[in-house]
C-alpha cells in the first residue's frame, strides 16, 4: 500500500529506499517479489496491480557489521523512454 500511494508521486528518475529488506524474512520476500518485477520473470498481473509495474531499478545494500536492521534497498523509478541527461562531451 505505500508504495502504491508514493510511487506516482515520485518524479522520473527518482529514489525511494526501503529499509530493513535483505535479512528479514518478511521482506526478503517482498524484496524477491519486486526483483523478479524489474527483471521480467513476474507474473503479469503482478507488474499492474500495485501501478509499479516494471519501470524501476533496484539495488540492496547489507551492513554486515550489524545483526538487525542491516540492509537497505533503493529503487530508482525509470519509465521506458527516460534516462539521465548529458551535460557534457568530454571526462
Amino acid at each position: 500500500e505505500f508504495l502504491s500511494a508514493w510511487w506516482p508521486r515520485l518524479s522520473p528518475g527518482g529514489w525511494l529506499i526501503v529499509h530493513s529488506t535483505v535479512t528479514n524474512a518478511m521482506t526478503r520476500a517482498w524484496l524477491e517479489k519486486m526483483r523478479a518485477r524489474c527483471t521480467g520473470t513476474a507474473v503479469p498481473e503482478d507488474k499492474l496491480k500495485d501501478g509499479l509495474g516494471f519501470e524501476f531499478r533496484e539495488m540492496s545494500f547489507l551492513e554486515p557489521h550489524k545483526n538487525y536492521q542491516n540492509s537497505c534497498s533503493v529503487f530508482q523509478k525509470r519509465p521506458e523512454g527516460w534516462g539521465e541527461p548529458v551535460h557534457t562531451m568530454y571526462p
